[in-house]
């Protein structure tokens, strides 16, 4: 999304939230806080709320990530993990539904509806190349 298609958004009222500001983390403490505070910066120049909750880019996350995500002033993340948060999730790790273009109408509603949830469906596999310690990974098009 560019720059002043988030603005249009946040001006209609879209609650802009973090991400990473380069969609990459970092296995290294400061440049993952700084990753978070950089897109923090970018979201208060367009957006009048904080922006205190975090998705996983790609869904990648390592057991150190929750606790710096708390020392970061963030409430709650998402992983790409599909499922449904109860009162027992952890919340810097909580499941969501992604989206996609193939997800059918169908699929959507089982999942609004919790139906989804207790059928089988595959595991996430976290995204390789999410590591800024890593070479990004070229996309073919």
């Amino acid at each position: 999304m560019t720059q002043a298609e988030a603005e249009e958004m946040a001006k209609a009222g879209v609650e802009i939230q973090l991400h990473t500001h380069r969609h990459r983390v970092s296995s290294r403490r400061d440049s993952f806080l700084k990753e978070i505070e950089d897109n923090r910066r970018r979201i208060a120049a367009i957006s009048s709320g904080r922006a205190e909750h975090f998705c996983y880019p790609g869904g990648f996350h390592l057991p150190e990530f929750p606790g710096w995500l708390k020392e970061a002033g963030v409430r709650s993340a998402t992983t790409c993990e599909a499922g449904l948060a109860a009162r027992d999730s952890e919340v810097m790790l909580l499941p969501r539904l992604v989206d996609t273009s193939t997800l059918t109408p169908e699929e959507f509603t089982g999942w609004l509806s919790g139906l989804a949830s207790m059928l089988p469906h595959r595991l996430h596999v976290m995204s390789g190349g999410q590591l800024m310690e890593e070479p990004a990974k070229a996309v073919r098009s």
